[in-house]
């Protein structure tokens, strides 16, 4: 096998799809493997070969993501494994129209077609892996429901498997709008790199495609739009290994335990103290040797003699257990300590019930009287929030003020979590408007941490009220003797979820035989083994490559009006060209007897080569009023200055009461 320094052998290849798109492929090889090598069982007899692993994204792997190779695909090939970066159709360097939608049947279909092409490859042992984070992640998963018959393990890194109330649009089931809907599609409209040509079947098949987010709006509920592209409920077709990773400070980490709980084969586990970025690169916790186990992972499935994928399924699952930690600020440090179990669900868990009262958490006992309180908030509150559920949020205690909240007395003893916190609420019906509920902790010093939380629409029709079992996202959390469990409710988490239709208040049954309560799950004292992931240092990029931006958030409020302003930017220095992106999105809100609600967008793409300059801009206003969205999108191209094509789509869409 090749080893560091070794020197590889770096080309882009062409794959022909059965409808004759071709498809751009970057392969890169390590040193010539030896007649010794050991090959994949499933490979030819006396065949000798490197496995390979694919990556495929809409992402342009040739440019603005190029920093994606930067020392990661490196380290594989020094493993003596074969890496392939594919872009997908109607994306990057690929030919194509713009698929109608993400994760397509056309994209799952092609990265079929591309796995047989490297497994048939003569410098190929015939062992194709898949992986990556995010996007290239449900697209493993999905391709791995396909069983590829050369697809013998698969990474799948923040993956999301349900693409209705799991993924960045209609989070639990709600609708969120933020700058990825900008950034895709102004990414869908540019022209491949490096020479960004302008001709007229390029422009066709990109520029005149209309935007993605009028689809996502035609969708507002789990129908065949968004089953056909999720995995769930079709766990039992991957016939794969999967290796997957999780962040609980990633608004997908919810994922791996589903799948955990479903897949039928093979499956290791990390959920470690990260956001929406690769362990070996850290944050906010500390960043874990990801690289070297991915490795072993390939070496142990496309290479290495191993037991029969179909013996029974095996688990290997390594938490980061929570300790509690002060709200951001740029002194927080995210602690606690790793366990790993081989039994999945985790042996001996128990829960703990908690009823609402009058503002009280407090340990069941007979409530015979019932009263009613009313959650009933402005339609602007929740930036505490942030932007989805995971982030490392601000205190709580400002939004906390403008919400009702049940607290129970200071802690006599640590609690520990470990999963999914239930809210049980009668709540009657209130059509057109939303309840969401977090679940924090209050420090002795009056700060408040969020652990976790969930939103739901409410049921709109009868009288009497009616039980929502609110399931609160997966968190691992310990509260210290001392402190307090909070649980807040509001009607509003503004901007990561799009305001109600109806601003009116939420009336939520305490007491009486059936009471509101908060349910709590407790792992056993000292479940698994300790340890997992060794530490690594944070992976550092190299010079002039571009990082994910963070976004810039400001909020203004003036009476029963509040505006909120979210935006980004970034630049990448090329061989051939600099890349420079903005992205900027204002929302504004209006309280009343029917919110109304506007978010106007705008996102700009800069390339300049020495030979010319090329702008790529795009222009989105979206509305919601009188029980309607209504969406503007504009796209500008110009060339050194001059406007060379521009398109406009318009949309009047039903706004379904969630």
């Amino acid at each position: 096998m090749g080893g560091p320094g070794d020197p590889v052998t770096e080309f882009e290849a062409t794959v022909w799809t059965r409808d004759d798109v071709a498809l751009s492929l970057n392969i890169r090889l390590p040193a010539q493997p030896t007649a010794g090598d050991p090959v994949s069982p499933a490979a030819s007899k006396g065949r000798t070969g490197f496995p390979v692993i694919l990556d495929c994204h809409p992402y342009r792997k040739d440019d603005l993501f190029s920093f994606r190779r930067a020392g990661l695909y490196e380290y594989f090939n020094d493993r003596g494994i074969a890496t392939a970066r594919l872009d997908v159709r109607g994306t990057g360097r690929s030919g194509g129209s713009v698929p109608p939608s993400e994760y397509s049947d056309a994209e799952i279909d092609d990265c079929v077609e591309v796995i047989a092409w490297l497994a048939a490859q003569p410098w190929s042992n015939g062992s194709v892996g898949m992986w990556g984070i995010s996007w290239s992640a449900i697209n493993t998963l999905l391709v791995a429901a396909r069983r590829p018959p050369a697809l013998h393990a698969c990474i799948a890194v923040h993956p999301s498997d349900e693409l209705f109330a799991s993924d960045i649009h209609y989070i639990d089931g709600l609708f969120h709008y933020d700058l990825y809907e900008l950034s895709i599609d102004l990414l869908n409209g540019i022209t491949p790199g490096p020479e960004f040509p302008l001709d007229e079947r390029l422009l066709a098949d990109r520029f005149d495609q209309p935007p993605w987010l009028a689809s996502v709006l035609s969708h507002q509920s789990r129908d065949g739009y968004w089953q056909s592209r999720s995995l769930a409920p079709r766990y039992e077709k991957i016939a794969c290994p999967v290796f997957l990773v999780g962040g609980w400070y990633d608004g997908y980490h919810e994922c791996v335990f589903r799948l955990l709980d479903h897949l039928l084969v093979p499956a290791q586990a990390w959920v470690g103290p990260w956001s929406h970025v690769l362990p070996h690169m850290g944050g906010p916790g500390q960043p874990a040797d990801w690289l070297a186990h991915a490795a072993d992972w390939w070496d142990r499935w496309l290479r290495h003699e191993s037991a029969p994928v179909t013996a029974a399924p095996h688990r290997q699952v390594s938490l980061f257990t929570r300790d509690w930690h002060a709200p951001a600020s740029d002194d927080t440090t995210v602690t606690g300590t790793w366990r790993t179990s081989t039994s999945w669900p985790i042996p001996g868990m128990s829960e703990t019930s908690l009823l609402l009262g009058e503002g009280t958490l407090t340990d069941p006992q007979p409530q015979p009287s019932a009263s009613e309180v009313l959650v009933d908030s402005r339609p602007w509150i929740g930036k505490e929030v942030g932007h989805w559920w995971g982030d490392l949020a601000a205190d709580q205690a400002p939004l906390d003020a403008e919400c009702v909240i049940f607290e129970s007395d200071p802690l006599g003893a640590e609690v520990a979590i470990l999963g999914a916190p239930a809210a049980r609420l009668w709540v009657k019906p209130a059509p057109g408007s939303h309840l969401f509920a977090r679940l924090e902790d209050v420090a002795p010093d009056g700060r408040v941490t969020l652990v976790t939380g969930a939103g739901a629409g409410v049921p709109g029709s009868g009288d009497a009220a009616k039980l929502i079992e609110l399931a609160l996202h997966w968190t691992s959390w310990r509260f210290p003797a001392g402190h307090r469990i909070r649980l807040a409710l509001s009607t509003a988490l503004w901007p990561m979820f799009w305001p109600a239709s109806s601003s009116g208040p939420v009336t939520i049954r305490l007491g009486g035989a059936e009471p509101s309560s908060l349910t709590l799950p407790v792992p056993p004292h000292a479940w698994g083994a300790a340890g997992g992931p060794a530490d690594a240092q944070a992976f550092a990029l190299r010079p002039g490559s571009w990082a994910r931006p963070e976004p810039r958030w400001e909020l203004d409020r003036r009476g029963d009006h509040a505006q909120f302003t979210w935006a980004t930017s970034g630049s990448t220095e090329l061989d051939f060209a600099t890349m420079t992106s903005t992205q900027q999105l204002i929302f504004t809100v209006t309280g009343g007897p029917e919110t109304e609600a506007t978010a106007s967008g705008e996102a700009i793409m800069n390339v300049e080569s020495p030979s010319r300059s090329l702008t790529w801009q795009t222009q989105s206003s979206l509305r919601s009023s009188n029980g309607q969205y209504r969406y503007q999108f504009r796209r500008l191209l110009s060339n050194d200055g001059t406007v060379v094509r521009e398109r406009m789509w318009e949309y009047a869409i039903p706004r379904r009461q969630q």
